[in-house]
């Protein structure tokens, strides 16, 4: 499975973030989600990420990864 580099840079929390995936800048953004924990008492930790845009077509589209593990 190919895993994208995802860099997401925040400048001012009421602006929107600047998105890249791989490199590239991501345009017409709609939503970013990051869910990233430490491990609790029981060594159980799940993280996640959710973007979603408008592509070239008007459609919404969306990416994601959620990763769960026990330590």
């Amino acid at each position: 499975m190919n895993v994208p580099h995802i860099r997401i840079e925040i400048d001012d929390i009421g602006k929107v973030p600047a998105v890249y995936i791989d490199g590239k800048l991501i345009k017409h953004l709609i939503g970013v989600h990051v869910d990233w924990n430490t491990a609790d008492q029981d060594g159980i930790k799940l993280n996640s990420y959710g973007i979603e845009t408008v592509g070239d077509n008007g459609t919404q589209q969306g990416c994601g990864q959620q990763a769960y593990s026990k330590l």
